[in-house]
C-alpha cells in the first residue's frame, strides 16, 4: 500500500513539475537598452489628469478597445485613498468612476462583462463601464483577475503572519460562493510584501511563484510549472517579474552594489539584455525619440496586453513632449514586443 501511495505522491510531483523549461538569470553587463532591440513599435497616449489630481500616483490600468481606466492613489489631508479615473483611448479624462476608498487598493477589471471594481482584499466594489454601481461582491485576493469566466486569485492566510506565512491559489465564481484551492504555498520570510501575479500568455493563466521563483500554468484546476528560474544567488527577485509574449521581463537587484536590474530574455532565442531601472542607463526609446524611459512595473495591466510592455512617465520627464502639455499629465508608451 505504501508503495502505491509512493507512486501517486511521485505522480503528482510530475504533474506539478515536469515539462517545465528552465531558464538562468544571471548577472552580466548592464548597458543602455535600445527599445527596438525588443520591440517593433510604440504608442504614445497623454492622459489628461484633472489638474486637482496631477500629484497622485498611477498603480493599476485596465485597457479595453473604447477607454482607458487608471487606479489613482492620493495623499489628502494627512490620509491616503484610492480613486478610478476615465479615459478616453486617446487621453481625454471622461470621468471618476465611483468613490474614494481608504488606502491603497487594487483595480479589478471584467472585460467581458464590462465590470470594473476597487478591490480591498476582503471585498470589491464593482460598477459597470458608464460609473453606475452594481454593488459589492466579496474578493479571495488583493489581485483577482477573470480568466475563461471564472475568478482567480491569491489568498493570505492571515492567521499564519508573523510565521512562515501561507497563500493559497483560489479559482471561484464570480460572488466566491464556490471556492477551490488549486495549490497552497508557504513562504519563510514572514513580511507580507511580495504579492503573486497572474498573467496571460495565449491561452494560458499564469501564475508568476516568487517563493518558487517559478511561473505556474492553470488550466482549468490542473497547475504545473511552466517556466522554472535558476537565479544567480547575488541578485534579489523582485515581485513585479513577468512574461508578455516572448519575453521574460524579470527585475532584480544586485546586492552587491544595490543596483536596481532588469533582464529581458526571449524565451524562444534566448537572446539576453541587461539594463538599469533608472535614467542615466536605462531604456532608450527609439522608436519614438522620447529618450530614456523608466519601465513601468508598480502596478498591474488588464486587458487584451498579452504582447505589450507599459511605460508611465510625467510629461515633464519627456523632453519632446514636456514643452507642449501642462505637468502633472501622464504618458503612457506601450511597446508591442518581438
Amino acid at each position: 500500500m505504501k508503495f502505491i501511495y509512493g507512486l501517486i505522491g511521485l505522480a503528482m510531483i510530475n504533474l506539478l513539475y515536469g515539462f517545465q523549461e528552465t531558464y538562468d538569470v544571471r548577472n552580466m553587463d548592464v548597458e543602455t537598452l535600445n527599445l527596438s532591440d525588443i520591440a517593433v513599435s510604440t504608442k504614445s497616449i497623454v492622459l489628461k489628469v484633472p489638474s486637482e489630481l496631477k500629484e497622485g500616483s498611477i498603480f493599476d490600468l485596465a485597457i479595453d478597445e473604447e477607454f482607458i481606466f487608471a487606479l489613482v492613489f492620493m495623499k489628502e489631508n494627512g490620509m491616503g485613498n484610492s480613486k478610478i479615473l476615465k479615459f478616453e483611448r486617446e487621453g481625454a479624462f471622461i470621468q471618476q468612476i465611483g468613490a474614494n476608498a481608504n488606502g491603497l487598493l487594487s483595480l479589478f477589471f471584467d472585460e467581458k462583462r464590462k465590470i470594473i471594481g476597487l478591490n480591498n482584499g476582503d471585498t470589491i466594489k464593482q460598477y459597470d463601464f458608464s460609473g453606475a454601481a452594481i454593488g459589492e461582491t466579496k474578493a479571495i485576493g488583493i489581485k483577482q483577475l477573470v480568466f475563461n469566466g471564472k475568478h482567480y486569485g491569491v489568498e493570505i492566510n492571515r492567521n499564519t503572519i508573523g510565521t512562515p506565512i501561507e497563500y493559497r491559489l483560489i479559482k471561484a465564481n464570480e460572488n466566491a460562493s464556490s471556492r477551490r484551492v488549486l495549490a497552497n504555498f508557504e513562504d519563510s520570510d514572514s513580511y507580507v510584501s511580495r504579492p503573486m501575479r497572474f498573467l496571460r500568455q495565449g491561452d494560458d493563466l499564469l501564475l508568476w511563484n516568487f517563493i518558487d521563483k517559478n511561473f505556474l500554468q492553470i488550466r482549468d484546476d490542473s497547475i504545473k510549472v511552466k517556466y522554472e528560474l535558476r537565479v544567480d544567488s547575488g541578485l534579489l527577485v523582485r515581485a513585479t517579474s513577468m512574461i508578455s509574449g516572448n519575453w521574460l521581463i524579470f527585475p532584480t537587484q544586485n546586492q552587491t552594489t544595490r543596483q536596481s536590474i532588469i533582464t529581458f530574455m526571449n524565451l524562444k532565442s534566448k537572446e539576453t539584455f541587461q539594463t538599469l531601472d533608472r535614467y542615466d542607463k536605462g531604456i532608450m526609446d527609439d522608436l519614438s525619440n522620447h529618450g530614456y524611459i523608466k519601465f513601468y512595473q508598480a502596478g498591474v495591466i488588464y486587458g487584451n496586453v498579452e504582447n505589450q510592455i507599459f511605460f508611465l512617465k510625467d510629461v515633464s520627464d519627456i523632453e519632446s513632449l514636456k514643452t507642449q502639455y501642462p505637468s502633472g499629465w501622464k504618458v503612457l508608451i506601450i511597446a508591442t514586443l518581438k
